[in-house]
């Protein structure tokens, strides 16, 4: 929800806000300003508590009910399964897969949820497409990538290479792919 701001400035506004008779008296002055630390202590609570079930900041069970919510259950083996934040990136990716039309721009989004870099999407006569990219999130040492963008777009077939820290490239170059130094990728 973008539209809501916290306000940690209730006391000085109320006070700033009283009519000009009552800015002298200062018993009135001080009713104000113990009600307005009521409302301060009030919205740091809310406020605390709506930041706590966002999806950022959510943890352990709030962040499996989230993850109930759109589908993506918190899996039983796997880093997922102890580490919040692996867990986060997998229903970022199911979220990005429930709204997913199969489209190339989705499939860029979904492979940027799961937190991979350097993806190369390459089409292949007749209906498929070939999907280079590079690891950098816990949430794919699972082996779920194929998984996940098959049921984002179900017609497709996938060729998925996935590229290690040292790619096997010219010497020096190490985007380049080709032959020389480095390692193979893992295929997904």
């Amino acid at each position: 929800m973008q539209n809501l701001q916290y306000i940690g400035t209730h006391v000085p506004e109320a006070l700033a806000r009283l009519a000009q008779q009552y800015q002298d008296s200062g018993n009135f002055k001080d009713l104000v300003a113990v009600l307005a630390a009521r409302w301060q202590s009030v919205e740091d609570k809310l406020w605390t508590l709506f930041e706590g079930r966002q999806l950022p900041n959510a943890t352990g069970r709030t962040l499996e009910l989230a993850g109930n919510h759109v589908g993506a259950d918190r899996p039983v083996f796997g880093p997922a399964a102890t580490d919040d934040n692996a867990y986060r990136v997998l229903i970022y990716a199911k979220i990005a897969e429930n709204i997913s039309y199969g489209t190339v721009p989705d499939l860029y989004n979904l492979l940027g949820a799961l937190g991979v870099t350097s993806i190369n999407l390459l089409p292949t006569y007749p209906a498929s497409l070939t999907v280079n990219f590079i690891s950098n999130s816990l949430v794919l040492s699972c082996g779920c990538i194929r998984a996940i963008l098959e049921r984002a777009t179900h017609p497709i077939s996938f060729d998925i290479t996935e590229h290690t820290a040292t790619p096997f490239g010219f010497e020096g170059n190490t985007a380049a792919f080709g032959f020389n130094v480095g390692q193979l990728g893992n295929g997904a």
